[in-house]
């Protein structure tokens, strides 16, 4: 028998049948497409024994904890890799995409790909405990019966999880299998449903998750060796010293990446199994520091909550990494605002408000929220120029903390503010991108939308808000002066991620009370850090268990228009709020269409 072994565990519920986010097939099929690839990869380097074992409930409501190798291997469950090669259940001929090196054009070759593992499942949702109790069996027999040059690797797939649903628990059985390595290693991949949730990606801490069932999965994952991190990130992965080997939310293109875990610890193995002195765990100078693995058996809820807080103090120092350079500026192609040749009235103001905080600065998860909302300040930009047609005046600001305090840029377009029509032709980048509606018979129809690009910003520290609301202040202002003729009263609308200091929130919007000023709809869009569920106007707090969605809801003004629109868009009550939450704020449009109506009516 080989000297290191890895165990992949699958859940093989009826949630696994759920369509994978972003992509065509299942769960199922994609999670057995990744092992089926990770088998045929590691097959030809350093010989390890390897184990599928499935789990479920079966249709008279059984336990089902078994292998799932078929063919030759139907009554075993240890394979060496060195066996695989000869003897898949089948080869199914695929297509792959190759780029010709003299043409560079991509063309399509067949190749063939052999299947060990198919999708199977059931009904029944089986407790992990009993799973993660049967590999914990399985690996005593395998420590007992071998001298293993490193720690045993098991590999979870797992399905939604519950309030109740503590695979920390479960997993906390593999403390009982001490080797002279240690606990056995676990990494786990949970697949991805809601598309408007980013992916949380080996996370150095467990303030970005969630908290209950799936925040105490950290807890249940071990530390990535230094040979997995590197091959991540070779892989366009970031995970920072001490990260776990924990995907939370993935999509196909992060469980590819994931896989790469396998692979490291192939090489790993392979290492240490040439290094006799290390393989002998005398726990002398050349031993291997595989990371504190440890905790995972020493898992108890008063233990870990504090180990959290510990966390969670230390991550809100500033961190800065070294050479980053803060960055707001407008982009050089901007072109000088045309004044629109309409210079009637204008139905409203509508201020962009984007702030650049972000709860840290060398965490991947915190960037991608970043970069999602800037993309998506780019994207309401194309659909104000769209949809406004000379109706519209728009104002954008960026606000920052930087080193130097915080940093308020209002004249990104040239000027305080610019008429929509004039936004495409003066913006510096102009993307096409396209969306997907439906077509009113169950089908989808693609439509060519625009990006418009006035601004290069990148993240910053926790920001102050009082100063940029005071610049919205100092907008309208202006906006009242050179517009006379107007119909509606200003709207911000504060782009976050919630992640400013909040504490300075109710000063920020005293900003915005002056007898000189009118009215203003304060509404938030928001693309959180943390994995959350797409909220649309709620009309009370408790859409959620997240203080900070909680406190920006009631900094949200009522939604205008609501009472109308209450009967005709779905999810909008007489008591909705101005406040979005990782979805697209595309009824802003008819918000501003409706209360425009109603004046233009009354004004008649």
């Amino acid at each position: 028998m080989s000297k290191a072994c890895v165990v992949f565990l699958m859940d093989e519920s009826s949630l696994l049948q759920q369509r994978m986010v972003e992509s065509t097939k299942s769960k199922a099929e994609v999670i057995c497409t990744a092992i089926n690839s990770t088998l045929r990869q590691i097959a030809e380097g350093f010989p390890m024994d390897v184990a599928l074992i499935g789990y479920h409930l079966s249709e008279t409501g059984e336990p089902e904890v078994a292998s799932r190798w078929g063919g030759v291997f139907s009554q075993r469950v240890w394979v060496s890799t060195e066996d695989l090669p000869q003897n898949p259940l089948s080869v199914e001929v695929r297509t792959k995409h190759v780029v010709d090196p003299v043409t560079k054009n991509v063309g399509e070759i067949p190749v063939d790909f052999p299947i060990w593992v198919e999708p199977r499942m059931s009904g029944g949702d089986l407790p992990r405990r009993k799973a993660f109790a049967y590999v914990a069996d399985l690996l005593a027999q395998r420590v007992e019966n071998t001298q293993l040059v490193a720690p045993p690797l098991v590999v979870s797939f797992l399905r939604d999880l519950t309030p109740a649903d503590s695979v920390a628990e479960a997993a906390a059985v593999l403390g009982q299998v001490p080797s002279v390595w240690g606990f056995p290693i676990l990494y786990q991949f949970h697949a991805g449903t809601n598309a408007n949730v980013p992916a949380i990606k080996y996370p150095s801490s467990p303030q970005f998750l969630p908290p209950g069932a799936i925040q105490e999965m950290f807890y249940a994952c071990s530390p990535l060796d230094e040979a997995t991190r590197q091959l991540l990130l070779q892989n366009q992965e970031v995970p920072l010293p001490g990260a776990k080997g924990l995907v939370y939310n993935g999509r196909t293109i992060d469980l590819l990446r994931f896989m790469n875990t396998v692979k490291g610890y192939q090489k790993m193995a392979e290492t240490m199994a040439a290094n006799p002195a290390v393989s002998s765990g005398n726990g002398g100078e050349d031993s291997w520091d595989l990371g504190n693995s440890s905790d995972l058996p020493a898992f108890s809820p008063e233990t870990d909550t504090e180990l959290e807080e510990e966390v969670v103090a230390e991550a809100e120092m500033p961190k800065i990494p070294e050479g980053y350079t803060f960055c707001c500026q407008p982009l050089p192609e901007n072109k000088p605002i045309r004044e629109s040749e309409t210079l009637g009235a204008r139905d409203i103001l509508v201020i962009l408000l984007v702030d650049r905080s972000v709860s840290d600065l060398t965490y991947r998860p915190a960037l991608d929220a970043w970069e999602k909302r800037a993309n998506k300040t780019a994207f309401m930009l194309g659909e104000l120029a769209r949809r406004g047609r000379g109706r519209y005046d728009v104002s954008l600001i960026y606000y920052g903390e930087e080193t130097s305090g915080t940093r308020v840029e209002t004249d990104l377009l040239g000027e305080e503010f610019a008429a929509d029509n004039s936004l495409v032709e003066s913006a510096g980048k102009v993307e096409t991108t396209t969306i997907q509606i439906p077509n009113g018979i169950g089908g989808l129809i693609s439509l060519p939308r625009k990006k418009l690009w006035f601004a290069e910003a990148n993240p910053t520290l926790r920001s102050d808000p009082v100063p940029a609301f005071g610049q919205i202040a100092e907008v309208i202002r202006l906006w009242n002066r050179k517009r006379p003729a107007k119909w509606l009263q200003p709207l911000v609308l504060h782009i976050t991620g919630g992640d400013f200091q909040r504490n300075r929130m109710d000063e920020a919007r005293r900003q915005l009370v002056s007898e000189d000023l009118p009215p203003v709809w304060l509404c938030h869009w928001i693309f959180t850090e943390r994995p959350h569920v797409g909220v649309c106007c709620p009309s009370d707090p408790f859409f959620t268990e997240e203080e900070l969605l909680k406190e920006l809801w009631q900094w949200s003004d009522p939604l205008p228009g609501r009472e109308i629109l209450a009967g005709i868009r779905p999810g909008i009550h007489a008591e909705s709020r101005g406040l979005m939450v990782n979805m697209n704020f595309d009824i802003l449009f008819e918000v501003i269409d409706t209360m425009a109506s109603r004046c233009h009516g009354l004004e008649g």
